[in-house]
């Protein structure tokens, strides 16, 4: 990627708060995205409750406390999307487990016929686990408390967006190394994350599992060799690195996870 000087970058962190897990069912009902320097200035801040024209699920107003009340009068995701598009476009987005948000904003642009920006990314999530290795945690929330993170109405889009800035910036101070390199290991570009290419010829019924939104049982190999059967409801299929992986719902981890498609020993269909 061509960077900018330091000096010169923008970056948008953003954030969702949703009905449910799952694009194709689910629909954002708040979104929010600071704008800042790597210097930590905050040029500005964007937030917006969005009326989700269907019933919120009681397990997710658990989570972010945003009631079918609070949305009724507001606008419509078309009525947002492009404001917010316009918003984040040239920037660098930071978000935590990314390809959650990435997946939604994408899949919803595309429902309205209003592409998603052409830009770059980095996951705050991914980098955590890079850098806090000792970590046994690495949500948001756990990371803002164990780096003193401010972090005031967890699960607020506005909230979860300003303490991912924060916590971006803490992470490149931890990398300590120039910004070109942190940026070659940890920014990518989202075309690239979207683009399906070079997928092994045996995961392409995967991408049938992807748009029927059907759950599948892997047989999954981690990091550490260690083999779990999991349930999943697939989302996306991506490429981080060149790396092909299925985003996905993981019913055991109960949260949205990466599996990389060359350590899925094998699945079916659920059920």
């Amino acid at each position: 990627m061509i960077l900018k000087p330091l000096g010169d970058t923008l970056l948008a962190s953003v954030d969702i708060e949703t009905t449910g897990l799952h694009p194709f069912y689910s629909e954002i009902v708040e979104i929010a995205a600071v704008i800042f320097r790597m210097d930590g200035h905050v040029e500005s801040e964007f937030s917006q409750l969005i009326n989700p024209q269907k019933p919120i699920h009681p397990r997710a107003i658990e989570i972010h406390g945003i009631t079918d009340e609070m949305v009724e009068n507001q606008p419509v995701w078309a009525d947002v999307a492009h404001e917010f598009y316009q918003l984040i476009q040239d920037k660098i987005l930071i978000a935590h487990n990314a390809p959650f948000d990435l997946t939604f904003l994408t899949f919803k642009g595309t429902v309205i016929a209003m592409p998603f920006p052409d830009t770059h990314f980095a996951d705050t999530l991914t980098i955590s686990r890079e850098l806090f290795r000792d970590f046994t945690r690495h949500t948001l929330v756990d990371l803002s408390a164990k780096l003193n993170i401010d972090l005031n109405g967890a699960h607020r889009a506005l909230a979860d967006a300003r303490a991912c800035k924060n916590l971006f910036l803490r992470e490149f101070k931890e990398f300590n190394k120039s910004w070109e390199e942190f940026a070659s290991q940890f920014i990518f570009h989202t075309a690239a994350w979207q683009t399906m290419e070079n997928v092994p010829e045996e995961m392409i019924p995967l991408l049938v599992a992807c748009s029927d939104g059907c759950d599948i049982e892997i047989v999954y190999v981690d990091s550490s060799g260690v083999v779990t059967n999991r349930r999943i409801t697939p989302l996306q299929l991506n490429r981080i690195r060149q790396i092909p992986y299925l985003f996905g719902h993981c019913h055991l981890r109960d949260a949205g996870r990466n599996f990389r498609l060359d350590r899925i020993q094998s699945w079916k269909k659920s059920g």
